[in-house]
């Protein structure tokens, strides 16, 4: 039984993969496993991977396409490792990621371990002003984060709710996923598997550790669900891409109206709603708390892809109408420029966000670098090693 199991999902992405899968085969650790969970790709992917000759790899595939919560359901039953990550096809596991993970299992007896995830963005990403861009936070603190009082700040005050300790870009024991598993009859990640693994791991453990050193990098590609709902149109065909696999998506909005709202934060409040009933199972009685979604949706309106912010607007008017919320106020116009598309940076620009840590970005557009990697590698080489 190995120690490690790195599932990596995929699917038509294998430029991206190629680069992945050679994040993990850096590592030393040899007591592990990479799962590459194929689903149904046909861009060459599953000849590529019969033909490496690293022992450590496990290729499992669909024929047919899945959803994305189907494929990485099937591909959790097929690990074996005592704790487990998720990471997508265009991401990275930092170069010393095993000797990180093995430095906080020895302080810290949690069967979670998260980390503040970087965030690079492929020249290939939807966004050109945000193309081959890192941006991090970085430092050394390690805290232990109570579970049960971080889902009750997200369901009430939607407090992180992309950055809850999940599957994806996580370590996680196995042992909690089979307490789950066994609990629930099943490891029920909803349409979200990241956001649905969250509730289930916060739900169902006392703490975990959240750690300032990056473990791994979140790379955003052209084929990125997220990006897909931020950063392109309504009708485009990366959006539809996505969708068309996800028919659950629809029952979703129809279970909860919401007014109509489609953007990525109704979603996240349709899937945290819908994840009550798991919670609670657990003996947490919760509820959302939609005043709190009202004001956190109101505050993120600039993210909706211009194309649909004039739609956001009048629906949150008639949300916080209906139900009274005369205190959250809403901007009458919104800027069409995309959030976070800004001037040109420079190279680098980083401040202080507290003891021993820095926040920045780099912009790798007049240097070599032009992958998840190689930005990985970069901000490595900047890092002091902890031990």
């Amino acid at each position: 039984m190995p120690k490690y199991s790195i599932v990596v999902p995929t699917r038509n992405r294998i430029e991206t993969l190629k680069i992945c899968l050679e994040s993990i085969f850096v590592q030393p650790e040899r007591d592990m496993e990479i799962v590459v969970a194929d689903n149904a790709s046909a861009d060459g992917t599953e000849s590529y991977v019969k033909s490496l000759t690293d022992s450590r790899v496990v290729y499992t595939r669909s024929d047919e396409p899945l959803s994305m919560r189907g494929n990485w359901t099937r591909a959790l039953q097929r690990i074996s490792g005592d704790w487990l990550i998720f990471i997508g096809d265009d991401d990275a596991l930092m170069p010393d990621f095993t000797a990180l993970a093995e430095l906080v299992m020895r302080k810290a007896d949690v069967p979670i371990i998260a980390w503040n995830r970087p965030i690079y963005r492929w020249p290939s990403f939807a966004g050109e002003h945000e193309r081959n861009r890192l941006k991090f936070r970085v430092g050394t603190t390690l805290k232990l984060v109570d579970s049960k009082a971080a889902l009750k700040a997200m369901y009430q005050k939607f407090i992180k709710p992309f950055d809850m300790p999940s599957v994806y870009h996580n370590l996680v024991q196995r042992s909690l996923v089979q307490k789950i598993t066994e609990a629930l009859n099943g490891y029920p990640m909803s349409i979200s598997p990241d956001m649905g693994s969250g509730i289930l791991n916060l739900a169902y453990s006392d703490r975990f550790a959240q750690f300032d050193r990056p473990l791994s990098v979140m790379g955003y590609s052209d084929g990125s669900a997220g990006s897909a709902f931020k950063y392109t149109a309504p009708d485009s065909q990366q959006r539809n891409a996505f969708t068309s696999l996800e028919p659950e998506i629809d029952e979703l909005i129809q279970r909860y109206p919401l007014q109509g709202l489609q953007s990525v934060e109704a979603m996240v409040f349709r899937i945290l709603k819908d994840m009550i009933r798991f919670v609670r199972q657990a003996g947490i009685e919760i509820d959302c708390d939609l005043h709190g979604f009202a004001d956190w949706h109101v505050r993120r309106i600039g993210f909706a892809h211009p194309d649909e912010r004039a739609d956001v607007v009048a629906k949150l008017h008639a949300l916080c109408t209906e139900n009274g919320f005369s205190d959250i106020v809403i901007p009458s116009e919104i800027t069409n420029e995309p959030v976070g598309f800004g001037q040109q940076m420079p190279f680098i620009v980083a401040d202080k966000a507290g003891t021993g840590g820095f926040q920045g970005q780099i912009d790798f557009s007049h240097t070599p670098v032009a992958d998840v990697l190689g930005a990985a590698r970069v901000l490595k080489g900047m890092l002091p090693d902890l031990k």
